[in-house]
Parts: structure tokens; C-alpha cells; sequence
């Protein structure tokens, strides 16, 4: 089915695939599924004293044709929630049968990306327990790829183009030219960035038509993330590379090798799978230096930063998941706090 389903999409938008629609089609999605009989964690969220990790049960795949790039999880969702900050966190089993591949915090609420074998739907909730459906599989095309907020938006990117919401419930749709493969997306000021799995990096100011910018010997773009008036672009090169864009003259004004992907907090730039920190000064990135442990996702909601760690995090179970909180921007982190004990399925 999933062979059949992906064969659909990809006549429908040959941008899901930059080569060859008949190419892809001998990787069906199936050859990269992995079955699992543990929650695997993968997107953290914080509003306030309300924390909320989703993780997948029994199956995740990475997506994207030849295992790379796209939304990552499938199966049913797991979500760890915690009332007091992340001191303490429980396990629930929604009533959705869809996994929730990313979560961000907008207007005092949670909204997730839902994923299944049908597409994605974009849910909200006030409290990481229940969930409602607020864009449908259909409004994002069956395949948005990544769900951001930007100047009190939120946005939807997908291989069509991307959709935007003032408030939550009410979705404009904006398409684009040639259409985008497995595109992540960024906004600050009144720029929106989008980089896509190909390599292309594109630039919209207020509203106009995205162009697009020249990334020399770069290629599948995994994350945009703004920097004050500028957006970091982690890529591949010869090795990871964060690349550091200035929005005004387009142009990239600082590299760094062997980093990425990251998180931006106010004390600075952690990489994620180092733990090492980078200040930010006028002139850029400062060196990464050691500051605490390898996570895999983090979120910033004012001073509060909280990183979901790889596990086997120091101070904890091994192979156990945790969550780490700081409450000084990231200056510095509190003892790992492990996720409730997983319940294995037969």
C-alpha cells in the first residue's frame, strides 16, 4: 500500500522526488520501515509550566526516498506531558491513531504535525493531552513537511507550497512555482526561508515571490532556523555545515564545518549532537565549546529551554530517554529527568 500510495503522490507532484518519478519507484517507503517495541521521542515543545514530548509506538521509518529526509515517524502516538516545567512527566495514549511528527507552541497552545500513511494533518491542543484537527490531510496537501512559527504565523510547507494561519483554526494557501522536495522552512521579519532535501535555499520578503539563492557545493538542507535579522542553514557538504545567510544582501557571511543541526537559545548556539555551545556576538558565531550533553530535539519558550536527550544521557538509565531543563536561557542545565518507563508490545 505504501508503495502504491507514495507512486500516487509522486504523478500528482513530481517535486516530491527532484529526479525521476519512475526512479523513485523502485524505493517504495516500506524498504525503509523499522520496527520497534519502544516509544522513540522525537520533538519537544514547552508553553510555560506545560511541557510535551511525542514519541511513536511500535513502528518509525525515516521518510523520503532512499531513507532520508520528510517527516520521520508513523505508528501510534505516545505523548510524555508534565504540569510543573519537566520536573515530572506522564505517559499518555491518545486517542489519535496518527503519530505527531513535530510540535511547536503558538498563542498559549500546542499544534502538531500528524502523520500516517495517508498524508499529514496539522492538530491543536491546549494541554499536549487531547488533540483536535484543525487542517486536514487534504488542506496540506498530504504532505507538508515541517511546521513553524514566525511574526505570529504559523506555517505549513509542503512539496505545493505552504500554508498560513493568524490564528490556529483559518489556513491561506499559498502555492509556488516548481513546487519544493522534502522543504523545511524559517521566517523572521517579514522574510520567509525555505531550504529543500536538493539543496536549493529560497527567500520571500513580504509576501513577494520567493527567489532563490545560490548555495555553492551545499546539498540537503535539514534545517533553517532565524538568528536575529539573519537565518542558519545546516546542510550537507563535504561534512555537516552550518551556513550563516544575510537576508539583505542574500548572501552567506559565515561558515562552520562539523556542526549542526542546532538549537538558538539566548546564551547562544547548542549543536545538537555535541552538546557544545557557541556564543553570538556581533561578528557572528563564536567558537563551540563543551556545555552539556547530545540531544536530538530541543524548544525555547523565553528563558526556559528544554532538550530531549539521546539516550543513555549522563545521570540516567542506560537506553533511557530524558528531559533536561534550563531556566536561565541555557546557561546552564538541571539533572536529566527520565521519561516514564516504556510498556513493551508484543
Amino acid at each position: 500500500f505504501q508503495a502504491d500510495y507514495m507512486a500516487s503522490r509522486l504523478l500528482e507532484n513530481p517535486a516530491m522526488n527532484p529526479a525521476n518519478a519512475s526512479v523513485a519507484l523502485l524505493l517504495p517507503l516500506v524498504a525503509c520501515v523499522h520496527h520497534t517495541t519502544e516509544d522513540v521521542p522525537h520533538t519537544v515543545a514547552a508553553v510555560g509550566d506545560h511541557v510535551v514530548v511525542a514519541a511513536s509506538a511500535d513502528t518509525t521509518t525515516t521518510g523520503g526516498f532512499g531513507c532520508g529526509g520528510g517527516l520521520a515517524p508513523t505508528g501510534t502516538s505516545v505523548l510524555f506531558v508534565s504540569d510543573d516545567g519537566g520536573t515530572k512527566f506522564e505517559r499518555i495514549e491518545p486517542d489519535e491513531d496518527r503519530a505527531i511528527a513535530k510540535i511547536v507552541a503558538f498563542g498559549g497552545r500546542f499544534y502538531g504535525l500528524a502523520s500516517d500513511y495517508y498524508g499529514t494533518a496539522i492538530l491543536a491542543s491546549s494541554d499536549g493531552r487531547t488533540w483536535t484537527e484543525v487542517a486536514s490531510a487534504e488542506t496540506t496537501h498530504y504532505d507538508a513537511h515541517d511546521l513553524i512559527v514566525a511574526s505570529d504565523n504559523l506555517y505549513a510547507p509542503s512539496s505545493a507550497g505552504y500554508l498560513a494561519s493568524r490564528d490556529g483554526v483559518t489556513w491561506a494557501d499559498h502555492a509556488v512555482t516548481g513546487g519544493w522536495y522534502n522543504p523545511v522552512m524559517a521566517g523572521t521579519g517579514d522574510a520567509l526561508v525555505v531550504g529543500t532535501a536538493n539543496g536549493t535555499l529560497a527567500v520571500s520578503r513580504g509576501g513577494g515571490e520567493f527567489a532563490q539563492l545560490d548555495m555553492p557545493g551545499m546539498s540537503w538542507i535539514s534545517q533553517v532556523v532565524p538568528l536575529g535579522k539573519d537565518v542558519l542553514v545546516t546542510a550537507q557538504a563535504s561534512t555537516n555545515v552550518i551556513a550563516r545567510i544575510d537576508l539583505i544582501t542574500r548572501k552567506i557571511v559565515q561558515t562552520v564545518t562539523d556542526a549542526g543541526p542546532v538549537l538558538v537559545t539566548p546564551a547562544g548556539i547548542l549543536d545538537h549532537d555535541t552538546g557544545k555551545l557557541a556564543p553570538v556576538t556581533a561578528s557572528g558565531i563564536g567558537t563551540f565549546t563543551d556545555h552539556g550533553p547530545a540531544f536530538s530535539e530541543g524548544a525555547v519558550d523565553g528563558n526556559r529551554v528544554v532538550l530531549l536527550a539521546t539516550d543513555g544521557a549522563v545521570g540516567t538509565t542506560s537506553g533511557a530517554w530524558s528531559v533536561i531543563v534550563s531556566n536561565d536561557g541555557g546557561a546552564s542545565f538541571e539533572h536529566a529527568v527520565e521519561l516514564p518507563t516504556v510498556t513493551t508490545k508484543d
